[in-house]
């Protein structure tokens, strides 16, 4: 008898922004709300709050507590956050946090 698994439903937590902090004019130290079991972080900012494919940037980051740097000098960024997990080589992420204002 063969029997196949039921695929595992993996839930990944959400994260939130707890932190940003405009250290010179062209960079933000944010602090994020670690996830536990988190492979990472996605992290989208913009200079719209509707993030608009052309205003704004998605990176991958592995710690709770990172850097953006080239920003702008004088423009308000937005940002905002999801965490990851990689399961037997599959991503799951969780739904986006609210969305944070960079002030210069």
């Amino acid at each position: 008898r063969n029997t196949v698994a039921a695929p595992k439903k993996v839930t990944v937590e959400k994260t939130g922004i707890k932190k940003v902090k405009r250290i010179k004019k062209t960079r933000a130290k944010i602090t994020l709300k670690s996830v536990k079991g988190a492979t990472g972080y996605v992290v989208k900012y913009s200079t719209k709050g509707k993030f608009s494919k052309k205003t704004t940037i998605t990176k991958k980051v592995k710690k709770a507590i990172f850097t953006l740097k080239k920003l702008k000098a004088n423009k308000k960024y937005y940002i905002k956050a999801r965490a990851y997990k990689i399961v037997d080589k599959k991503e799951y992420y969780s739904k986006w946090c609210d969305s944070k204002i960079i002030r210069r």
